[in-house]
């Protein structure tokens, strides 16, 4: 079975055309591709001067994982000795994770300070306008209706092995959410990301799959205005590890198409929202 937003290395290690390829419908224009070149280019340019210098970012890192090993370290020996017999022991250990823990702490709180200047900036203005102005763009030009919903769903890289489908790393990711704009027009459901759309026939959608797997998504791809454990999101009970948010169960749309079938794989978030458009019901 292919994946609408799943990319096949078996054969090409090389690839990077989606399975869903046949679905694709329209391109942006070239003028709508600069626009959001400069967009791009700006937010990375202000994100950039919001963040600490990549030297302190390093260290950071460091001293927050030296700190919480040695504490791991001192929990896991309390059994055989006291925390006072521990210090008399290593009193140098306690110093290290202290200072370690410090440096963290002054690093943590000094980018938090550097992110919300940046909120408060011009540069955050400016790029707020310049999205607004590159989003309005896009839907003039894909004819969006103002009730299009944005929607996450997942893509990745595989490869089959022994008749399976494996996920394949992507340096530290394996899943990642691609946020679409979809909506219904003409008898198809629309996706829209990366200046591209893919349209899909309704008649083609024909059963859903649930899928008991556990998924990792990039914490830094989280795209919703409301955080992953907060609000709307908190009956779905996702979990991070401080890099990537965990959730169980993801849903496949099961597509028949020229013969072929295709799935549309989506986070437990966005079933209730794609079953309405779909008109499918998770028991079909």
């Amino acid at each position: 079975m292919k994946n609408i937003f799943g990319v096949n290395i078996t054969e090409d290690k090389t690839n990077t055309v989606f399975d869903g390829h046949i679905f694709h419908s329209k391109s942006g224009s070239p003028e709508l591709a600069a626009d959001f070149d400069t967009t791009s280019d700006f937010i990375k340019e202000a994100e950039n001067k919001s963040k600490l210098p990549l030297l302190l970012r390093i260290i950071q890192t460091l001293s927050g994982i030296v700190a919480a090993l040695i504490v791991v370290g001192i929990i896991r020996g309390l059994g055989s000795v006291s925390l006072a017999e521990g210090y008399q022991n290593a009193p140098a250990l306690y110093y290290v994770a202290v200072i370690s823990f410090f440096v963290w702490l002054m690093l943590f709180i000094w980018s938090r300070m550097r992110m919300k200047n940046f909120r408060d900036s011009y540069d955050y203005d400016q790029a707020e306008r310049l999205i607004d102005s590159a989003v309005k763009s896009l839907e003039e030009e894909f004819g969006i209706p103002t009730d299009a919903k944005d929607m996450d769903v997942l893509a990745f890289t595989y490869k089959i092995k022994n008749g399976k489908e494996k996920v394949v790393s992507n340096g530290f990711n394996t899943y990642l959410i691609l946020g679409c704009i979809v909506y219904v027009k003409d008898d198809y459901l629309r996706f829209v990301s990366m200046r591209e759309e893919w349209a899909i026939p309704l008649r083609a959608f024909t059963k859903v799959e649930r899928i008991n797997k556990k998924v990792p998504i990039p914490m830094a791809g989280w795209n919703k205005e409301t955080p992953f454990n907060k609000g709307e999101f908190k009956q779905y009970k996702m979990t991070n590890n401080g890099t990537h948010i965990f959730f169980k169960p993801y849903y496949n749309f099961i597509i028949n198409y020229e013969e072929n079938e295709y799935k549309l794989s989506v986070p437990p978030y966005e079933l209730e929202g794609l079953l309405a458009l779909t008109g499918l019901k998770l028991n079909d």
